[in-house]
């Protein structure tokens, strides 16, 4: 088997500008590393209340979870399994690691009515999301933030919370409902929910950063040695 190789001046070329683009990829991972670090930094210092916007000096008060939120069964959201698109009008998703299963072009049963939180019952895994989906399970539940309450803040309580796991059982109700944490005004909500929002959003920009850098070097691959 034989390979056009070109000559070296042109090998130094190609690897100059694969290495370029490998330490883009490095230094957005380091970034995004770091951002995480960060955010878990600040969940810990805000929830346990060593950190606090100035102003705000009024005690946190204890709460049920359940009175911060109300919760909708998915049924008439529901996309039956099948095969889904890679690319379509509205994403089918999962409160797991996968999140976007795919997407459908069915225009029923859409759930449109604003942010809310998705939470599989069963595995306790959450997500915010921000436009209109479908999902698969009816094992998710969907939340959202009661009056005077604010849903990223809530989010992010649900993040730095460690529930207890009931092997393959139902959680919300039995577990997360009744479970009591310390919830500040909803001024205060409001400002830590919108710093942990775009750090949130920072997060994704570089992660999205990420995986065009990485498609490109492909692409370019491709391009180059075929």
């Amino acid at each position: 088997m034989s390979l056009n190789i070109p000559n070296i001046e042109e090998q130094y070329r190609i690897v100059l500008f694969l290495h370029t683009i490998d330490k883009l990829i490095a230094a957005a991972k380091k970034k995004a590393d770091l951002l995480k670090l960060k955010k878990r930094y600040y969940l810990q210092a805000i929830f346990s209340q060593q950190l606090r916007f100035k102003g705000f000096t009024e005690p946190w008060q204890q709460r049920k979870l359940g009175d911060l939120l109300k919760f909708e069964r998915p049924d008439r959201y529901i996309e039956p399994d099948g095969d889904y698109l890679s690319e379509g009008t509205t994403p089918v998703l999962t409160a797991n690691k996968g999140f976007v299963l795919g997407y459908t072009n069915n225009s029923e049963g859409i759930y449109d009515k604003g942010a809310c939180i998705i939470f599989d019952d069963f595995t306790l895994d959450r997500k915010l999301v921000r436009r209109p989906f479908k999902v698969r399970s009816s094992a998710i539940k969907i939340l959202t933030a009661n009056p005077s309450m604010d849903l990223y803040f809530i989010f992010e309580l649900l993040e730095f919370q460690k529930f207890p796991s009931l092997g393959h059982a139902r959680h919300y109700i039995s577990v997360v409902e009744p479970w009591r944490a310390p919830v500040p005004d909803c001024s205060e909500q409001t400002h830590i929910g919108e710093m942990f929002r775009m750090m949130d959003d920072l997060i994704v920009a570089v992660t999205r950063k990420i995986e065009l850098l990485e498609r490109r070097k492909t692409a370019y691959l491709q391009r180059l040695f075929v």
